[in-house]
């Protein structure tokens, strides 16, 4: 896969713009089938709300077929659908915000986002899941990634080796 694209500079630089533009002209080349999507992303749900409204009100964005998430909330799906491959049978839900420890209740396991989001990771060390991803989603958008670490920066590294990666960062 091509390395990363990154565009970053300060707050009125035109940022999201450009990540507009290379969006469009990687959407053209990467979604070649009528299942493939962009994936856009960013950390917080303010960031991913900018995020869509930018792709909705973009002439050419507004046309691709894409699923909108913040970082966590794509590790929980990815780790909900792949739960298995890692011996985890219950569905998992995020723990409360203060909660730091794994537990069972109702059926589900709860679980920290740091730990999700490093299962995620893990799970997109395996060909086949990584293989199902960049198929789904060959091109990965990402908007405030100055703000990733941990394990969301973990699963960012993860998808950068499945899908083309265009990443907007404040310096």
């Amino acid at each position: 896969m091509p390395a990363p694209v990154y565009i970053t500079g300060p707050a009125g630089t035109g940022k999201t713009t450009k990540l507009l533009e290379r969006t469009a002209a990687y959407a053209r080349d990467l979604l070649t089938q009528p299942h493939q999507q962009l994936l856009a992303m960013a950390y917080m749900h303010g960031a991913r709300r900018r995020l869509e409204s930018s792709l909705d009100e973009d002439n050419e964005c507004s046309r691709v077929p894409r699923t909108v998430s913040t970082i966590d909330s794509f590790a929980l799906t990815l780790l909900n659908r792949w739960r298995t491959a890692l011996g985890i049978t219950l569905p998992v839900c995020a723990a409360p915000a203060r909660c730091t420890q794994r537990f069972e209740q109702h059926g589900r396991l709860y679980l920290p986002f740091a730990e999700i989001t490093s299962s995620a990771a893990n799970l997109l060390a395996n060909s086949t899941v990584a293989r199902i991803i960049a198929s789904s989603y060959p091109l990965v958008v990402i908007d405030e990634f100055q703000d990733c670490t941990g394990g969301k920066l973990d699963l960012v590294c993860a998808l950068a080796g499945a899908s083309q990666l265009i990443l907007a960062a404040d310096p």
